[in-house]
């Protein structure tokens, strides 16, 4: 079960573990100690998640809202414009993103990214491919 935010919609997947929001493809962590900042970056959180908060990042790139409640919020733009709606119909297909652990962990996503290429461009096997990925990764994970 998804996890509300102050209006009862559901929150992006990854919420109800209490840890992280989406925003865009990029987490936002809280890690100030101080009771006041964190409130106020909570308070923030909360409004660039919710329905008003989303509603002028869908109108500027066309991405899908990270909140159900936006969808309201956007229902005439989405009426004028029903391709933009084709992603926000789709939420409850998005997953959390995943990410490599460590320190590495943009380096072994640009390794698979560029070994896809190669497999793409018939530039590499798929076996060629399973053991260079198989050998950075191991490298590389901690």
């Amino acid at each position: 079960m998804r996890a509300k935010d102050r209006t009862g919609r559901n929150c992006p997947p990854g919420r109800e573990r209490g840890t992280f929001f989406a925003s865009l493809a990029m987490p936002a962590v809280i890690l100030t100690e101080d009771p006041a900042r964190r409130a106020a970056a909570l308070d923030y959180l909360l409004y660039g998640t919710g329905p008003e908060g989303q509603a002028p990042i869908v109108l500027n790139t066309g991405y899908m809202p990270v909140n159900e409640g936006a969808i309201d919020v956007l229902s005439g733009f989405y009426a004028e414009n029903p391709a933009y709606r084709i992603s926000a119909t789709q939420m409850d297909r998005a997953m959390p993103w995943f990410a490599w652990p460590g320190e590495n962990g943009v380096r072994i996503s640009q390794e698979v990214v560029d070994v896809l290429a190669a497999v793409s461009n018939d530039r590499l096997d798929t076996a060629g491919a399973a053991a260079r990925l198989t050998a950075e990764i191991e490298a590389l994970i901690e």
